[in-house]
């Protein structure tokens, strides 16, 4: 594992540092989110920062396991790892004693309490939120995006470098649009079984203040975590699939994509024109925070 690397494929696809924000990272079940979130912990581990990891989705006793697996090579770990089990109350209820604090998911208020107390003295954490759409499933989406005002404002207040987990498919559009206003970048996984195999891959739809490439990356899930493959295959910038053929090139916001059709090309842009109109939207949803 490199360590230097904040998350996977960072230094292949944004130019500079990566900024400190809240990030939402989609794709539908066994695209690799929960992997990539892992391993973006154990990296921060590795070089001494704190890591909360707050998990709707899987037992948080794995989650350690597989989060110390990944700093083997690294000394194991030097940070500070904090666990919030939103997924084991209906075996072992509700519990703040060692090693992790276990909550019920349905209870929003004392989630967010058990949030405010396990980031006590904590600066700059790195935050993982896995999943959104669990949490919806024990709550509903109005209560849930209230909640998510709360929590996104929280690790903003901490300066937390963060990601939340969201299956897009699972939820209406209007929802998924709501939850994208209150992130400060969109990260996307997904999987392409078109050829002989299925092929992961991943990338950046949108982030603020850096600039970053936006082409869809393939990914290996291995045991050191997540591992990204730059090759050089012509991919629709649309759909992540291959192009086989000479691909439909076009140049938006200045910048050069690949597509397979002019209908792939006229998705993208309609896509960008959401997020825009999502960006704009956003400060009258901070409002009601």
């Amino acid at each position: 594992m490199v360590s230097t690397e904040v998350f996977p494929g960072a230094s292949l696809l944004i130019d500079g540092e990566v900024p400190r924000g809240i990030y939402l990272l989609i794709g539908n079940s066994g695209a690799g989110k929960t992997s990539f979130c892992k391993t973006f912990i154990a990296r921060g581990l590795s070089n001494q920062e704190t890591g909360i990891y707050l998990s709707t989705d899987e037992d948080c006793g794995e989650i350690q396991a597989s989060i110390q697996k990944l700093t083997e090579d690294q000394d194991r770990m030097k940070g500070d790892l904090r666990l919030v089990d939103a997924y084991s109350w209906r075996v072992r209820g509700v519990r703040g004693d060692e090693p992790f604090v276990t909550v019920n998911p349905a209870d929003l208020t004392g989630v967010m309490i058990t949030c405010q107390k396990i980031c006590q003295g904590v600066s700059k954490p790195r935050f993982v939120f896995d999943s959104i759409t669990d949490l919806v499933i024990q709550s509903n989406p109005d209560t849930t995006l209230k909640f998510l005002q709360l929590v996104t404002a929280k690790m903003r207040s901490l300066n937390a470098l963060a990601f939340f987990t969201l299956i897009p498919t699972s939820h209406d559009s209007m929802f998924v649009s709501t939850v994208r206003t209150m992130f400060n970048g969109i990260f996307e996984m997904r999987l392409d079984d078109t050829g002989s195999e299925i092929t992961r891959m991943f990338r950046i739809f949108s982030i603020k203040g850096v600039k970053h490439q936006t082409r869809w990356m393939v990914f290996n899930v291995t045991e050191r975590g997540i591992s990204m493959v730059d090759d050089s295959t012509s991919r629709c910038a649309w759909c992540g699939g291959v192009i086989p053929y000479e691909p439909h090139k076009e140049t938006i916001k200045d910048r050069d994509y690949t597509f397979h059709a002019t209908g792939c090309a006229d998705n993208f842009k309609r896509k960008l024109a959401l997020e825009r109109l999502s960006e704009q939207l956003r400060p009258c949803s901070n409002a009601h925070a």
